[in-house]
């Protein structure tokens, strides 16, 4: 019976795992939930909705460079729609929408 032998390319793995084909693919999921996160966000001025963006990143994971594509929020009150805020005991908090949560929910459905 023949056998084969497999060899791990570290640098063909990290060139992988920053390269262009998984940028590609990171960008393309991440505006599939920025298109999402668009849809199900709250609207009063339509600041909130036009401040969503996609950034391509590299971060470091396990002490190897990773590509990555970020979605974030950058109106300035992001972090109360997304997590509510209140006064304390007198003032009930506004509802969290959790946009970005539950953007991240949806995208963890679509896996196949």
């Amino acid at each position: 019976m023949a056998s084969a032998r497999v060899e791990f390319d570290r640098a063909g793995m990290s060139a992988v795992l920053v390269g262009p084909d998984i940028r590609g693919v990171l960008a393309t999921v991440a505006e599939i939930g920025r298109a999402y996160a668009e849809e199900i966000a709250p609207r009063r001025s339509g600041n909130y909705v036009r401040s969503f963006e996609v950034r391509a990143d590299t971060i470091e994971f396990s002490g190897s460079p990773r590509a990555a594509a970020t979605l974030i929020n950058t109106a300035g009150y992001a972090a109360a729609v997304e997590w509510g805020y209140g006064r304390g005991a007198t003032d009930p908090a506004p509802k969290a929408h959790r946009v970005l949560g539950r953007t991240l929910d949806h995208l963890t459905e679509l896996r196949p």
